[in-house]
C-alpha cells in the first residue's frame, strides 16, 4: 500500500526508496490507485484481479490441454480459493506464485502445443513473477530451463528457441528501459535486489 502510494506521489523505487522485494507489485497498485482511488477497495481489488488473472489462466491452460469443461471449470474454481482468498490484500510471495504458476502453465502449453506465442508468453510472465519476488520464481526458471535444455536436446525446434529468446530479450529490454528512463543506477538495482536480498535469505 505504502509504495503504490510512493510511486504515485512520484517517488522512484531502487533510486528514492530502498527495494528488497520486486516493483511489479507496486507498479501494479500504482494503477490501481489511479483507476479506483486510494482507499482499502482498491487494495484488496489488486489480489482479487490477480486471483482472476490466475483462475482464467489455469482454466484456459485446462481447455487448451483437452480437459473436459466441468472438471477445468472445477479445478480453476478450486484453485480461486487457494490462491488470494485467504490474504485478501496483495503480498509479494503470492504475487510471485501465482506468476510462476500461470508461466509454468504456459510453458506446458508451449511444449504440448509447440505453439511459437506461448514460447515467448512464459518467460515474459516469469519476468514478472521474478520482479514481483526472487522466490519461488527463481526456482521455477532453473526448473524450466532445465525442462527446455531437456526438450531442444531431444527435438530441437528453431522458431521456439527464436521465440523463446525474443521473449527473453524483450523482458531484459524493458528491464533496462525502465532503469534508464528513470534514472536508476544499475548498481543500485543489483545491491538492493540481488546482493542485499540473498544477504538476508
Amino acid at each position: 500500500y505504502n509504495a503504490g502510494y510512493y510511486l504515485l506521489n512520484g517517488y522512484t523505487p531502487f533510486k528514492d526508496y530502498w527495494v528488497v522485494t520486486g516493483p511489479f507489485l507496486d507498479l501494479f497498485q500504482l494503477l490501481i490507485f489511479k483507476v479506483f482511488g486510494i482507499n482499502w477497495l482498491s487494495y484488496t481489488l489488486h489480489s482479487a484481479l490477480f486471483n482472476i488473472i490466475f483462475v482464467l489462466s489455469s482454466y484456459f491452460t485446462f481447455k487448451k490441454l483437452n480437459l473436459n469443461i466441468n472438471y477445468a471449470f472445477i479445478y480453476a474454481l478450486l484453485l480461486s480459493l487457494i490462491s488470494y482468498t485467504q490474504v485478501g490484500s496483495p503480498f509479494v510471495d503470492h504475487h510471485a506464485s501465482i506468476l510462476s504458476l500461470i508461466g509454468l502453465n504456459f510453458f506446458v502449453l508451449a511444449v504440448k502445443t509447440q505453439e511459437n506465442k506461448y514460447w515467448a508468453i512464459f518467460p515474459f510472465i516469469l519476468f514478472l513473477g521474478f520482479l514481483s519476488k526472487q522466490t519461488p520464481t527463481a526456482y521455477f526458471i532453473i526448473f524450466i530451463t532445465l525442462i527446455v535444455a531437456i526438450n531442444f536436446l531431444n527435438k530441437i525446434n528453431i522458431k521456439n528457441i527464436i521465440f523463446l529468446i525474443l521473449g527473453s530479450f524483450l523482458s531484459l529490454t524493458l528491464l533496462i528501459a525502465y532503469l534508464y528512463l528513470n534514472e536508476i543506477k544499475f548498481e543500485d538495482f543489483y545491491n538492493q535486489y540481488f546482493l542485499f536480498a540473498s544477504s538476508v535469505g
